[in-house]
Parts: C-alpha cells; structure tokens; sequence
C-alpha cells in the first residue's frame, strides 16, 4: 500500500491518495468496543462500541476531515514506535472530560481485554457520518496504518482535476505493482 500511495502522488492532478478500512457515508467495515483513560466499569457493562478506522497519514487531506487539536499521524507512528490514535470530536466530549482527550490514554477492548496495549490520543478529528447521512456521528478512533497494517483497504484519490481524467494513470499505478489488482 505505501508504494501505491507513493505511485499515486506522482500523477499530475492529485492532491492526496490514502487508504482506510471504511469509507463514509456507510461502509463501515470494522467497530470495536474501546476504554477511555478513566472509565471504570461494573461487573458485566460493555465497554461502549465505536467506529475503528486503520488509515494512512493522507486520509484526513483526501477526506477534508479536519484535525481539531493536537496532531495527525505523520511518518513518526510506525512499527516499534508509541502506539497512537486519534478520536473523533464525539468520542472526545462523551468519554474524556471537557472533551481533553490530547495525551490521555486510548485502547480498544473493555473488562473483557483488560490487557490490551493502551495508545497515547495524539489528536481530536472533526466527525465524519459512517453510519450514513440521515444519522448522529458516532465515536470514531483512528489508528494509524503504519502500526497497525490492514490486508483489505479502500484506496482514496482526491484530484484537483477532474476524477475521471486521470483514472487512466490510477489504475496504471496499481498495475504497476501487482497486474492482479
């Protein structure tokens, strides 16, 4: 996926190529439950269910999806390095205090998966409708692809031309690495 990424970038006319799990406005393909830096549970709650999206660093550009405070992922959230994310401006205002999610602690499971790896929140994202348009955002968390690579991803190409002239060289791109695709 990242040479694709980086084949795309060199076509004339692209702002940002990026990939994602889901797309909006209804394709979400994964939700998890998730624990908030100080939320405690009682024997037998759930953890609360959210939107999980593994994405690349130019997914926020391609979507317009704008970075509300802190920062987005960049090349420094790899492999090896402190495991981040980022949560949606719902997610933020319901479970931290105040909605000051920046620097507090993040990870995916509840009760039941007490042992999950926490991750610093590195920033708060605008809302984005995954369940459709008629609907409420829902918590969302973002989780970088980097550290977490996905098998089956959406490819997104924002163009500063019209999209259909340059689908010629998109899908030559992706031929160019493997002619199956």
């Amino acid at each position: 996926y990242q040479r694709l990424l980086e084949r795309l970038q060199t076509v004339p006319g692209v702002q940002h190529s990026a990939t994602a799990v889901s797309l909006p406005p209804d394709q979400v393909t994964v939700t998890d439950n998730f624990t908030a830096e100080g939320q405690r549970y009682a024997i037998g709650d759930a953890a609360p269910v959210g939107t999980m999206m593994v994405v690349s660093e130019s997914y926020f550009g391609a979507l317009r999806i704008p970075l509300l405070r802190g920062r987005l992922f960049d090349e420094r959230d790899r492999a090896g390095s402190e495991e981040v994310v980022l949560v949606n401006r719902t997610l933020a205002d319901r479970y931290y205090p105040n909605g000051d999610a920046v620097g507090r602690r993040f990870r995916t499971g509840g009760p039941e998966r007490p042992n999950n790896a926490w991750m610093r929140v590195v920033g708060i994202v605008g809302d984005v409708k995954y369940s459709g348009l008629a609907e409420p955002p829902d918590p969302a968390f973002y989780l970088p692809f980097r550290q977490h690579p996905w098998s089956g991803q959406y490819v997104v190409v924002r163009t500063a031309v019209p999209p259909g002239s340059v689908i010629t060289q998109v899908r030559d791109a992706v031929w160019s690495i493997d002619r199956e695709l």
